[in-house]
């Protein structure tokens, strides 16, 4: 099993794995499972909406997919060029944040599903995590200047 996300407000745990599948076990009926399918290569990450009505899943087969969570059905299929790594999507859900192993961060459009801008950082991306919005890093910059001058 690869990539675990926990879904407090609905008792279930979301899975992907190795069988290209993603499942979603309510814990209270042990029998009761929901399969996404679609995807061609190993699930590798999960992120779910706050509003809890979309899951992402990223694959090696180069694609993002969007799932309904009301309907369980595939809304949308996001094209990469490479396999994917890690995918966040922010509180806001105006962005979702993808990691491949060509080493690109991407910022998609989360109303489009289009790629916004990208990032080449590394040779190939293993982790990552979002940081306050650069107003607040502004502000950070501005309190240590000040400080340094009040020394």
């Amino acid at each position: 099993m690869i990539g675990l996300n926990s879904n407090a407000y609905k008792d279930c745990i979301v899975s992907g794995g190795l069988d290209n599948i993603v499942k979603i076990f309510k814990t209270r009926e042990e029998d009761q499972v929901i399969n996404f399918k679609g995807h061609k290569n190993t699930i590798v990450a999960l992120t779910l909406s706050d509003s809890k009505n979309f899951l992402f899943s990223g694959s090696n087969d180069y694609t993002i997919r969007k799932w309904n969570l009301s309907n369980y059905t595939c809304e949308n299929i996001m094209e990469t060029n490479q396999g994917i790594q890690s995918i966040l999507l922010p509180m806001t859900n105006d962005f979702l944040l993808s990691a491949g192993y060509d080493g690109r961060i991407k910022i998609w459009n989360n109303n489009s599903l289009k790629v916004k801008s990208y990032y080449y950082q590394h040779g190939s991306i293993t982790t990552g995590t979002l940081l306050p919005g650069q107003k607040e890093l502004d502000k950070n910059k501005e309190k240590e200047k000040s400080a340094k001058k009040d020394k």
